[in-house]
């Protein structure tokens, strides 16, 4: 009876373990998510303050080969891609990654002058609140109820 109460006792030791070190990984990595889509969320709102300036086209010359006076634009927008071919693909999931896409292509037509600085608004608040949400649901699923995502893929 004494052997088998010390098998189970080492057994929910090691169990206990098992957890604590699957919380601590999901902490971690929230946390990782967390500063990802706070700063891409930063890049998309300075990136949509700091619109490019209207420079008049000259006639035969594609918009992305003319001179544009908005360095800083530029700068941020390296920076957006940056993040989104770096960082962001590691914490991201399929909603945030979906928004960060729609911005993209925004981003790429407002470089090629083929959209406007209303429509790059939009899909930048789409994709701050999408990471809004991402947060929020993660958060509940990953530390509130972490067994009930566990379980749920055994299924």
């Amino acid at each position: 009876m004494t052997a088998a109460g010390l098998l189970i006792g080492v057994w929910q030791y090691q169990d206990q373990q098992a957890y604590n070190e699957a919380l601590e990984f999901k902490r971690t990595m929230w946390s990782k998510r967390l500063a990802a889509y706070e700063e891409i969320s930063m890049v998309a709102a300075q990136l949509v303050t700091a619109f490019p300036s209207e420079v008049p086209l000259v006639a035969g010359i594609p918009p992305t080969a003319q001179p544009r006076e908005n360095t800083q634009f530029d700068s941020l927008s390296r920076r957006f891609y940056v993040l989104y071919w770096g960082k962001l693909p590691l914490v991201d999931d399929s909603k945030v990654s979906s928004a960060l896409k729609q911005f993209n292509d925004e981003l790429k037509s407002v470089e090629l002058g083929e959209s406007n600085e209303i429509i790059l608004k939009q899909k930048g608040y789409f994709l701050v609140k999408t990471c809004q949400n991402s947060l929020q649901e993660s958060w509940y699923e990953d530390m509130v109820h972490p067994l009930a995502a566990d379980t749920a893929g055994a299924k």
